[in-house]
């Protein structure tokens, strides 16, 4: 029954089937229930109710005919109730709908009874016998029980009905809610990983320039390092996380054009130990780090640009570090967050929340150094 109510919850959330089949579910068992309770009470009865109404002894068949009768009457006061009674009208018009209903259906409880006697009954009775029965003070008495009992029930049926439907608007709206974080927060990714794309493609083109009329073979490593730095950007996980292993393929195809650009004073290290090409990342964070690296990088005092890519598994996290040399006068001014490294914090941010640092500064050598920690999970492939 759970699995059946989450399956028609979720179907009736999605507006494929109207709202009666939810009434159908929940009232059914309520009413089998109250069908068999009230069964069993009149069967203790029956010798008492046999002295004061010698005409009409009710049988287990005939009260199962009466509540069959009855159920239909149940489930269209349910709809009604559901989709009137709780309107935007003001409350002074709900309370008296509600009332209303419940008092019409549990009236009509024991007259329905009657209905199924006279159907069920192997001699035809006489329509006086009803007249009288309406006269019996006894009957009226016992009547008020009956409708009193079913009104109790009525109400109890319909507050499982009406938390049922709330529960579904309920999740309903928090799935839709969900739903536009989520569409939100694949925008924002895809415009703060789209920044890389403008400023990467036009130093790789012109890298790609450089070397087509003098080194085409140059050139022809460029464009094939480039053609699948731009394949991969197109088949970029939905999630935005990829392995540190399958990020390394595109530093590899980056760094074959970086390589070309700057093969006379390139000094480049990677060093990613085995233990962590497992790890989840941001798609493409490195290579934001790198053209970072490449962008505001210096020749030292060697003439050099050193630029190094480190990974390691601190603390139940897993730590990137890219530095790069300074140019020898620059290398004691104030650390700087361009726009490279403040989308980079907002990526983060936006796929791990608090959960995660970024540090940049200067380290030793007057290299810059840029450091982020994210969560060392190891990514479910």
């Amino acid at each position: 029954m759970n699995r059946l109510f989450q399956s028609l919850a979720r179907r009736i959330a999605l507006g494929n089937i109207p709202s009666w089949s939810l009434i159908v579910v929940i009232s059914l068992p309520v009413w089998i229930i109250v069908s068999f309770s009230s069964i069993f009470i009149s069967l203790l009865r029956q010798k008492y109710l046999q002295a004061h109404m010698d005409y009409v002894i009710p049988t287990v068949a005939q009260h199962l005919l009466q509540h069959a009768l009855l159920y239909p009457l149940l489930v269209a006061c349910y709809w009604f109730a559901i989709k009137n009674g709780f309107s935007h009208s003001p409350t002074a018009r709900k309370i008296p709908i509600q009332l209303g209903l419940a008092t019409a259906f549990s009236g009509l409880v024991y007259p329905v009874l009657y209905v199924a006697v006279a159907l069920t009954a192997p001699t035809k009775l006489n329509p006086d016998d009803f007249y009288d029965m309406l006269h019996n003070i006894f009957v009226l008495n016992y009547w008020a029980a009956v409708t009193i009992n079913y009104w109790t029930a009525y109400f109890f049926g319909l507050f499982l009905i009406v938390s049922a439907t709330l529960f579904i608007r309920l999740q309903n709206e928090a799935r839709t809610r969900a739903e536009l974080d989520n569409q939100h927060l694949q925008t924002r990714l895809a415009i703060l990983r789209g920044q890389l794309g403008p400023h990467f493609l036009s130093n790789a083109l012109n890298t790609v320039l450089a070397f087509v009329r003098h080194e085409p073979d140059k050139a022809e490593q460029a464009i094939s390092g480039l053609n699948h730095l731009l394949r991969g950007s197109f088949d970029a996980a939905p999630e935005h996380i990829v392995s540190l292993r399958k990020e390394l393929g595109y530093v590899e195809h980056y760094l074959t054009i970086m390589k070309l650009r700057f093969e006379d004073i390139l000094d480049m290290s990677v060093v990613v130990p085995e233990e962590t090409l497992d790890c989840g990342i941001p798609d493409f964070l490195l290579i934001s780090l790198l053209e970072n690296a490449f962008k505001h990088g210096g020749m030292n005092a060697y003439g050099r640009l050193t630029v190094s890519l480190v990974a390691s598994l601190g603390e139940r996290e897993l730590v990137i570090r890219v530095e790069n040399s300074l140019p020898t006068e620059g290398h004691k001014s104030n650390p700087v967050w361009g726009i490279g490294l403040r989308n980079t914090r907002d990526r983060l941010s936006v796929l791990y929340g608090d959960n995660y640092r970024m540090l940049a500064d200067h380290g030793p050598e007057g290299h810059w150094r840029v450091e982020i920690g994210v969560p060392s999970s190891p990514l479910e492939l």
